[in-house]
């Protein structure tokens, strides 16, 4: 064989080892450019899930704030609402108390009698509301206030049934007068006007005697004891009392006089000033925990209210 032939040989060997490294190359290429590629799509889709994640925990949070915004507005307005019952309570009565006054006619009077009892149906439908939103210190305050807002209308209550007697009284003798004028025909001249003269200044003279021997009961129902200038001050009271006709003087009145002859003005009593200075510190307690509730950050808001078996 010549040197030609040898050199074809030799060319065509080349040849066909070159074929499957060529193939190898390739494919090791071809793996590489999968690798590449497999890492790059794990790599987008770690940044899609965090992505994602990130949205998601953004509309979390954004939900929670609105929430938090909701609660907060639903909070104030039940601490607003139950200010203003107790208030309503408060006001009412002493509005009735005012009306006792002997100008007031009777229209007025049932009028207000009215306001307060609205006001006071108003009152635990507030507290509730409140008790159900809290937090604690502030449900405990209310529910202070709404005990002590509810005696302090007890006791304006009874000092306007007291006024409301006495102005009975007062009018039946001023129209009495009228007898010795030269107006004493008029029809609305009242006939027990005398009378009832009498009994105011038997009931005043029955309180001197109560204030003058202090008693930590009620001397109606003592059964010994009694000092002498109470028991014949009483006597006096029920004799001037008898002496009017039967149903002149509604035992309402006659009630109630005699509850103040014996046991005092109500407004006089310590359990009154008890009753207002307490509910100055509980209405003070209840602002102030209703502030630190409001003005606290959204978190807290969650903490309120009835709580899941988890927490």
């Amino acid at each position: 064989m010549d040197l030609e032939g040898i050199g074809a040989l030799a060319a065509a060997g080349v040849a066909a080892i070159g074929i499957p490294a060529a193939l190898l190359v390739g494919r090791w290429q071809t793996r590489a450019a999968l690798r590449a590629a497999e890492e790059t799509g794990r790599a987008g889709i770690a940044q899609a899930e965090a992505t994602y994640r990130a949205a998601i925990d953004a509309v979390r949070a954004e939900s929670s704030a609105a929430h938090a915004q909701w609660r907060r507005g639903v909070q104030r307005d039940a601490y607003a609402a139950f200010l203003l019952a107790a208030h309503q309570v408060t006001d009412a009565a002493e509005r009735l108390e005012g009306d006792s006054d002997i100008s007031v006619i009777a229209e007025s009077t049932e009028a207000r009698e009215a306001d307060l009892a609205n006001a006071r149906t108003g009152l635990p439908t507030a507290l509730l509301v409140v008790t159900l939103e809290g937090p604690a210190v502030v449900a405990d305050a209310a529910q202070r206030m709404h005990m002590y807002a509810r005696a302090i209308a007890n006791v304006h209550e009874r000092q306007a049934a007291i006024g409301r007697a006495w102005r009975t009284l007062v009018r039946m003798h001023e129209n009495a007068v009228r007898l010795f004028t030269p107006d004493a025909s008029r029809p609305d001249a009242d006939p027990y006007g005398s009378l009832a003269h009498d009994l105011m200044e038997a009931l005043a003279a029955l309180a001197v005697a109560v204030r003058q021997h202090p008693y930590e009961g009620d001397y109606r129902h003592a059964t010994e004891g009694v000092p002498t200038e109470v028991a014949e001050a009483g006597d006096a009271v029920r004799r001037a009392f008898d002496a009017f006709p039967l149903l002149t003087v509604d035992l309402e009145v006659r009630r109630v006089l005699l509850d103040e002859a014996y046991e005092g003005r109500p407004r006089d009593k310590p359990e009154y000033r008890y009753a207002v200075e307490g509910l100055e510190a509980s209405r003070d307690e209840f602002v102030a925990g209703a502030r630190t509730e409001l003005d606290g950050p959204f978190s807290s808001i969650g903490t309120v209210g009835p709580r899941t078996p988890n927490g």
